[in-house]
């Protein structure tokens, strides 16, 4: 199981307590997962998920704060500092204190592309700005595939937070584009410089489920599994386990346009293409467990 711990400590004067806030819901899962879809249902729920969002619905907040390299080795104190950042910018819209503000603009410059820090530094600006803005009513969250990266820690800061993780047949996970996360995070988990292969693509979704389930059970009815391609196939079924996992009220309306979002994609079942030679059996079995297809008959 990951777990990082630096003794080197950023330090910073009157240093605000934990936070402690209830009821935020984080939606997570290997790239490609279907956590767009399930940030944009959350959004039909009358869910507040960010204001500055990409067009896969990423809280990009949160990716400057928590999405880059040094994340691994903060301390737990700076750590918590940053989710007191994301959760003021998110909901309390107080204004910045100056240490704060030095944070943010640390996490934007510790990127090595000169674009994407570029890109880092105008998230800087929106994120400042928003402590000038209207507090959102209702239900927050935030969606961002590699909150599970960070999952334990969260919830030293936020430990009444909901979490959904969003997962797909890792079979076919294994011939999608995007691999990024296997780039990024791969050798961490696995102990192992990790091509981007088929095998390896499922070596790393079969750790990354295994760690969730493992971080999951500690959080009982704050954690849910959720399989991306029932909701899919079985949609009132899985709708009706969201909404009770959720706990909010939810309108006719709502829940129609809900349903409108969700169309199954041709890509499950896309593994049978090409056969299951490069994959062990051990993940194989794993895969299955979750109740997914491993055969290669017909969908």
């Amino acid at each position: 199981m990951w777990f990082w711990q630096n003794p080197n400590k950023l330090g910073g004067a009157n240093d605000p307590p934990p936070v402690h806030t209830h009821g935020p819901v984080a939606v997570g899962g290997v790239g490609g997962s279907g956590t767009r879809l399930v940030a944009n249902i959350l959004a039909e729920f009358g869910y507040f998920i960010g204001d500055d969002l990409n067009r896969a619905s990423d809280n990009l907040w949160f990716t400057l704060l928590f999405v880059r390299p040094g994340i691994l080795g903060a301390s737990e104190k700076d750590f918590s500092r940053l989710v007191q950042i994301f959760v003021n910018g998110m909901m309390e819209r107080r204004p910045f204190t100056p240490y704060q503000l030095w944070m943010m603009d640390q996490c934007a410059r510790e990127i090595a592309s000169r674009s994407e820090r570029a890109r880092r530094r105008s998230l800087v600006q929106s994120l400042r700005r928003a402590a000038t803005n209207q507090r959102p009513a209702g239900p927050w969250g935030w969606k961002e595939p590699n909150t599970h990266v960070v999952l334990d820690r969260l919830l030293l800061s936020l430990p009444g937070m909901k979490y959904i993780h969003v997962m797909r047949n890792g079979l076919d996970m294994a011939y999608s584009d995007n691999q990024r996360q296997l780039r990024v995070w791969g050798e961490t988990l696995l102990g192992r410089p990790m091509k981007g292969t088929p095998g390896n693509s499922v070596k790393y979704w079969t750790a990354v489920h295994k760690r969730v389930q493992a971080i999951g059970a500690g959080m009982g009815r704050n954690f849910m599994l959720l399989n991306f391609d029932e909701l899919c196939m079985d949609t009132e079924r899985v709708l009706d386990a969201l909404r009770d996992f959720l706990e909010v009220d939810v309108t006719d309306a709502q829940l129609q346009n809900a349903r409108g979002l969700i169309k199954k994609p041709s890509s499950i079942g896309r593994y049978k293409q090409h056969g299951l030679e490069e994959f062990d059996q051990g993940d194989l079995a794993y895969i299955a467990s979750l109740g997914f297809d491993v055969s290669l008959g017909r969908p």
